[in-house]
């Protein structure tokens, strides 16, 4: 299965559509945007 990470209004969105689209089956993974500055270290 496919993992995707994701954030609000990234260029993410478009794989997301994508798998949308054709129906593949995945996980979502939210990420808080932007991601680096919100990441633990």
């Amino acid at each position: 299965m496919i993992t995707l990470h994701h954030c609000v209004s990234a260029r993410s969105f478009r794989p997301l559509w994508a798998l949308e689209e054709i129906g593949v089956p995945y996980e979502l993974k939210m990420l808080p945007f932007p991601p680096r500055a919100r990441s633990r270290k």
